[in-house]
């Protein structure tokens, strides 16, 4: 039984496979409700098919999910635990038949919920892998970090890559400062749900940072690097598009968290087609300033990596996300890539912009 806050119960069926409609009713009551999430298990991945958070009121729901697939599978329900005791999630009539489902009642959309509370934020996509996995990374899976978005230079006939950054709603981009610094916004187009930048068509939609970009005002260098493009057009979400939640003050130091981007591979190498992710830990304040000087570092910078150096951020990854999992699941932008010494040298940490000390400018900026 679920005891502590971010606790999961598992229900788990038998092994079935093509063309499949779940059906299943839920109750979902309380003050301090957790998430529903249904899952497709084919061994090595977890593909998330539903999910649903927060208070449902004091009503049964019923929901269908198509589920296409020739491999065999099994259907995996977890339920998240809340803040408290106070609320239940519970599920009935649940059934797995072959063929089409009849579109009635359909899977509901996810209540409005605020930003920090889990399910409007901060969710994987097609990859759910939450194994250890730039520098010293590997290819992340198709969707898997959906909040991850490429800026483009448009210059003449062409856009070209030079920078990564998160998307935090559906109309604002966190980027660093110093990619955006030089440049024009209607130079700058965002492209979300890439994957593969060899190729032209995937999942992605195609936006303009017509409406501007806006640095912090206190940017100089390596300090304030920060920047919100706010997008032309609303971002529609999906399973390749989503929003990361933004930290406001969640402490991540010495937790394992992950950064992504199409930077280089190694200090002067070539920037990769497909999009790479590698897990890092969280230094300390001190350790931070150990590793280079109390008077180069500021509260709004953070470091992550190994002190052994190996992985890191590299050319090209800059303005991208270092992003945290609460215990609640979801994750959070801690880090946007700012810095370093070389990319992954022994005794230099990669350093980031650190979201959570600079988050009442960015509240300021976008109302998140």
């Amino acid at each position: 039984m679920p005891r502590v806050e971010g606790d999961k119960a598992y229900l788990v069926s038998s092994q079935v496979s093509g063309t499949q409609c779940l059906k299943f009713s839920y109750h979902m009551y309380g003050a301090d409700i957790g998430s529903l999430i249904v899952y497709e298990n084919m061994g090595s991945q977890m593909v998330e098919l539903f999910k649903i958070s927060g208070d449902q009121g004091n009503q049964w729901k019923k929901a269908e999910v198509q589920i296409k697939n020739g491999n065999h599978y099994s259907v995996v329900f977890s339920g998240v635990r809340g803040s408290s005791y106070q609320g239940d999630i519970a599920l009935d009539e649940i059934s797995i038949a072959s063929g089409q489902c009849s579109g009635s009642p359909g899977t509901p959309k996810p209540t409005e919920t605020p930003r920090h509370l889990s399910g409007s934020c901060g969710q994987k996509g097609y990859g759910l892998s939450d194994f250890p996995k730039i520098v010293g990374g590997q290819e992340a899976t198709p969707g898997e970090w959906p909040w991850q978005v490429v800026l483009l230079h448009n210059v003449g006939d062409g856009t070209f890559p030079f920078c990564g950054g998160s998307l935090v709603s559906n109309q604002h981009v966190i980027t660093a400062a110093h990619c955006v610094e030089s440049m024009h916004w209607d130079r700058v187009k965002i492209k979300l749900g890439k994957h593969d930048l060899s190729v032209e068509k995937e999942y992605e939609n195609f936006y303009i940072a017509t409406n501007g970009i806006t640095i912090h005002p206190q940017y100089q260098y390596t300090d304030y690097d920060i920047a919100v493009i706010r997008l032309s057009t609303s971002v529609e979400f999906t399973h390749a598009i989503k929003p990361v939640c933004i930290n406001s003050g969640i402490d991540f130091a010495g937790q394992l968290c992950y950064i992504t981007g199409w930077g280089t591979l190694h200090n002067g190498g070539s920037m990769p087609n497909i999009l790479q992710e590698a897990q890092v830990p969280v230094a300390t304040p001190q350790q931070c300033e150990e590793s280079y000087s109390s008077t180069i570092i500021t509260d709004r910078m953070l470091c992550a990596g190994f002190s052994q150096g190996g992985t890191d951020t590299c050319l090209g990854d800059s303005g991208g996300p270092l992003v945290c999992q609460h215990s609640d699941g979801s994750w959070y932008l801690t880090g946007v890539t700012s810095w370093g010494f070389g990319c992954a040298a022994a005794g230099y940490y990669g350093v980031y912009a650190n979201v959570a000390n600079l988050y009442p400018w960015v509240k300021q900026v976008t109302g998140l």
